[in-house]
């Protein structure tokens, strides 16, 4: 069975750096749009299309730039994955496909990229059930 160390054994590379301060930059635009519009709620002002479409916009954007890292180097998803997920999946993986362990690391992180593809899906549609009332 495969043990995985902590953080450091997925050193990340240049490009992934600068994909990862996109996504935090992308997470604290998320966090203050749905601040300020609880504030708005509460001062009874409407201002939801744009707010809306602004959380809506860094989450589309945060979860392709996951999804692009999960299918090419992926160290990045690794190193954001629950370590209790990540170990599970793991584990189910191998356990199923007799794979080794590079491989089936390779397959979990392809997991994350798969479900960050629902979650980009699932966003989208909740976009366009929000503006277009479908």
């Amino acid at each position: 069975m495969f043990v995985f160390k902590n953080r450091e054994a997925f050193p990340l590379t240049k490009n992934e750096k600068i994909i990862r301060g996109i996504l935090r930059i992308l997470l604290f635009t998320i966090v203050c749009t749905f601040l300020i519009a609880v504030l708005q709620q509460n001062q009874n002002e409407n201002v939801d299309d744009l707010l809306v479409t602004i959380f809506i916009t860094a989450f589309q954007l945060f979860f392709v730039l996951y999804i692009v890292n999960a299918f090419t180097t992926g160290n990045l998803v690794r190193r954001w994955a629950n370590d209790s997920i990540r170990i599970a999946v793991f584990n189910f993986i191998q356990e199923n496909l007799q794979t080794d362990d590079a491989k089936t690391s390779k397959l979990t992180t392809y997991f994350f990229g798969v479900l960050g593809c629902a979650y980009l899906i699932v966003i989208t549609w909740w976009e366009f059930n929000s503006f277009f009332g479908m």
